[in-house]
């Protein structure tokens, strides 16, 4: 019949998560670890997505014991736990001990690393689709996401952030300039 696909030859874990890494995760790591201005950066081309998505997609449908959903599932939050440690925690700790500036920084880092996660999620959505409903485990949106304080914001990072929104709170959410407006009486 014109048009059907032939069965994918059975891969082998390391083989395939090693392309699966070079065809994807190395190129998102290199867009969204800059410091530029938020966009909707790409190092990756249309191909290397498709690419991507459909060695995810034969990886995670094959029958056992070349059924490499869960595995995949694994390494999906591996991949977003080490971006997480390696991007997000250490430049939050380097960022300044102002508080006003520690909570730009991780709006800016987390803005970027929800893009990341949304791109991650085009390449995976397959396991959403299928296995992760299938077996009850939580979705890859939500999962990703929640990383991001877990794993790329340290307890100290994670104690000055409550600390600098409890500081806010306290003062009545105002900015400074509405304080200076009030005490000029104006």
């Amino acid at each position: 019949m014109a048009g059907r696909r032939n069965p994918p030859e059975p891969r082998d874990w390391d083989e395939g998560f090693a392309a699966l890494t070079t065809l994807w995760t190395e190129p998102c790591f290199a867009a969204y670890s800059s410091q530029q201005p938020m966009e909707r950066r790409t190092n990756y081309t249309c191909r290397d997505f498709t690419e991507a998505y459909t060695l995810c997609w034969d990886m995670s449908t094959q029958r056992a014991p070349f059924n490499w959903a869960d595995e995949l599932y694994r390494g999906y939050l591996h991949s977003l736990a080490s971006y997480a440690q390696q991007h997000v925690c250490r430049g939050m700790e380097r960022s300044a001990s102002d508080d006003q500036t520690l909570l730009l920084e991780l709006s800016a880092r987390w803005a970027q690393y929800k893009c990341m996660v949304n791109d991650y999620h085009r390449v995976f959505i397959i396991l959403d689709r299928y296995y992760l409903r299938h077996n009850g485990l939580v979705a890859l949106g939500p999962a990703g996401r929640a990383t991001f304080w877990r794993e790329g914001c340290s307890p100290s990072v994670q104690h000055r952030v409550k600390k600098a929104i409890l500081r806010g709170a306290g003062s009545g959410g105002s900015s400074s300039r509405s304080r200076e407006k009030r005490q000029r009486g104006g």
